[in-house]
């Protein structure tokens, strides 16, 4: 289903994932939660903070604690 997609994974967590118009996965929750309702917030807070973050691409210095960042990577196809 194209815009955000909640499920549980196989250990029972609770994530998110966003797909686009073509329903290909653009962003996800990259951490499990407990409680839907965490799992909610945290797609929510997705939509407000991500705007304005930052674009750090992996592999380069880390710099977590400094803000809301975009965290992106190539795979071996370059894509």
């Amino acid at each position: 289903m194209k815009g955000f997609n909640f499920y549980q994974d196989a250990l029972k967590e609770w994530r998110w994932n966003l797909k686009d118009g073509n329903y290909e996965i653009v962003a996800d929750s990259a951490e499990g939660y407990n409680e839907k309702k965490d799992c909610e917030k945290g797609a929510a807070l997705f939509t407000t903070l991500g705007p304005n973050a930052k674009i750090r691409k992996v592999g380069e210095p880390d710099t977590s604690g400094n803000g809301v960042e975009w965290e992106y990577y190539e795979d071996k196809a370059s894509e």
